[in-house]
Formats: structure tokens, C-alpha cells, sequence
């Protein structure tokens, strides 16, 4: 999935919500859990990711009309 320690937290909480939706799986290591669920897994740490780093404008950037007509 993703290569970071950032990424394997928001993988190991993904994984850790999943277990708790699915107690069946407590017992299963990662690399058994079905490809199927893994990939979901792997999609909730992914929006995880992506709420927690919200995009927005960059300041500094843009300027104003008034500083590029100078």
C-alpha cells in the first residue's frame, strides 16, 4: 500500500476497524486475509489518508492583480 510509516498507521487502524467489524478474522495473520478484504482494507486507509490531508489553495502562491499589474 503505502511505503511510509504514516501510511502503515493508517493501515495498521484500517486493519484494526476491520478486525473489530469482522471478530472471524481476529486470528488471521495479513498475509491471510483474502485478497478481496485486503483491498478493502487497504481503500479505508487510503480515505483516511486523503480526509486527514485535505487539499486547499496554497498560501504564498497566488498573488493578487493589482502585485502582477506592477
Amino acid at each position: 500500500m503505502v511505503e511510509t510509516s504514516l501510511g502503515a498507521q493508517y493501515l495498521k487502524a484500517s486493519l484494526a476497524q476491520w478486525r473489530k467489524a469482522n471478530p472471524w478474522a481476529n486470528h488471521i495473520s495479513w498475509e491471510e486475509i483474502p485478497p478481496r478484504y485486503r483491498k478493502e482494507i487497504e481503500q479505508s486507509a487510503r480515505w483516511s489518508i486523503a480526509k486527514s490531508n485535505p487539499v486547499g489553495p496554497a498560501e504564498g502562491i497566488v498573488r493578487e492583480i493589482d502585485e502582477l499589474a506592477a
